[in-house]
């Protein structure tokens, strides 16, 4: 078994990168800051950094490339070293810090319980935001355990 990570983000820079719907729904307003709406400590310290990196608010890209590299990192960190088997065991039922809280991978399928935003999209002061938003927890969309063990085979979740 192999572990494949794969991440693709379009240029900083690129016509889509500067329509793009920011990652979090108030990141369109003409005032920069966390949104104090997001109770996650990692989100603030998160979008200061990137702010004061790049003068630009976060995309949905960037958080993912952020939390994709924190679960890595946990990885390694769990699994002491980077050898497949081993990392692949780490990230079964590893938590990890994300700009929007905990994720987990779940044990048993490793599939993964960061959720997302979901709203209505709309431009402000010339940038693309969310409105009418709210939070939708990963774990709640997730198959329940009786229903991924009936559908995926038993060697695929050792």
């Amino acid at each position: 078994m192999r572990l494949i990570l794969s991440l693709h983000l379009p240029a900083t820079g690129s016509l889509w990168h500067k329509r793009a719907p920011t990652f979090c729904p108030r990141y369109g307003s003409n005032s920069p800051g966390a949104d104090p709406l997001i109770p996650a400590p990692e989100h603030a310290r998160f979008f200061n950094a990137y702010y004061q990196r790049y003068r630009d608010n976060p995309r949905l890209g960037s958080v993912v490339g952020y939390s994709m590299m924190q679960a890595i990192i946990a990885a390694i960190a769990k699994a002491k070293q980077v050898a497949t088997e081993p990392l692949i065991k780490a990230l079964r039922g590893l938590t990890f810090t994300t700009p929007f809280g905990p994720v987990t991978f779940r044990a048993l399928d490793h599939q993964s319980t960061m959720g997302a935003f979901v709203g209505k999209l709309a431009v402000r002061a010339d940038k693309g935001t969310m409105v009418d938003w709210h939070y939708a927890d990963g774990k709640s969309f997730l198959p329940s355990d009786d229903e991924v063990r009936k559908r995926r085979p038993a060697e695929a979740m050792l």
